[in-house]
This record gives structure tokens, sequence and C-alpha cells, in this order.
């Protein structure tokens, strides 16, 4: 779901996306939605998935909200969610991360962003206990004006 303003907050947007992919009614666990008569592989690549943050047997929310200071420079702030069926990876598992990202422009040819993320995790199989991480980066950019001669 995407809702593009707010009424009052015409400057503010939010995307939430959120899958299930568990049928814990099933037998056999993670087999049931790639794979058919006809293409067996389906979106996966020799057996892995690909492109889903959330996989097989899981469910997860993720949202996003992003504050536009004007039309090159947001606030970005993000949340995402993801339990995996213990029926599927053996004790389960959970993953939590919040987010936020500042995107500036100084001026026409200079800018700046800056993001940080707290993460935490656990998953018995990988790790005994729950696991907490944070991750920063900033970057600056110069983006040099094409001049023809």
């Amino acid at each position: 779901m995407y809702i593009s303003h707010f009424p009052k907050l015409a400057k503010l947007d939010l995307r939430v996306e959120a899958p299930l992919t568990n049928v814990v009614a099933l037998k056999s666990p993670g087999q049931y939605i790639y794979w058919d008569h006809s293409n067996h592989d389906l979106y996966t690549n020799r057996g892995f998935l690909m492109g889903n943050w959330v996989g097989r047997d899981g469910a997860g929310i993720q949202a996003s909200s992003r504050y536009w200071l004007s039309g090159r420079n947001a606030i970005q702030f993000g949340y995402r969610h993801v339990k995996v069926d213990p029926k599927f990876v053996p004790n389960g598992g959970t993953i939590n991360d919040a987010s936020a990202r500042l995107d500036f422009w100084f001026s026409r040819d200079w800018s700046a962003s800056a993001f940080v993320q707290y993460e935490q995790w656990n998953f018995p199989l990988l790790a005994g206990s729950l696991q907490k991480n944070v991750t920063t980066s900033v970057q600056f950019s110069y983006w040099p004006r094409f001049q023809p001669h």
C-alpha cells in the first residue's frame, strides 16, 4: 500500500508491505509456492529464493514514511518485522529493525545522505541468544553539470 500524502500533511508519504508466505496446514513446509509441473524453479535460482525479504514460510510487515522538506530533501523512517515458521526452520526466527535516513542537497552540485539502522534478530539455529547490531553510513556526492563545448 502506498499513500502519497495525508490531509494537512501533504509532504508526508507512507509505504506498507505485509507479505505472508506460510501455510501451516501443509505437510512439507517451504515446498508449496515455488514449484509447479511446467516450471520447477519459478522464482528461484538453483533452489534459492530470489528477491523476497520474507522468504518461504514467513510473515512480515515493512513500513516506511518519508517527509519531503523540498523536492530533493527528505527525512525517512522505516520499520521491518519478519517471523519465520518453526515448522520450516527449526525453532523459527524473528528479525526486527528500525532505520532513519536524511537526504539533503547543499547546492545544485552537492548532496549528502546519512543513514542509521538498529537491528535485532533471533534465529536459535544460527545463534543461541538475541543478536543486535547498528549500521550507519554517511555519503557526500558531487554531481557535475555537463558543459558542452
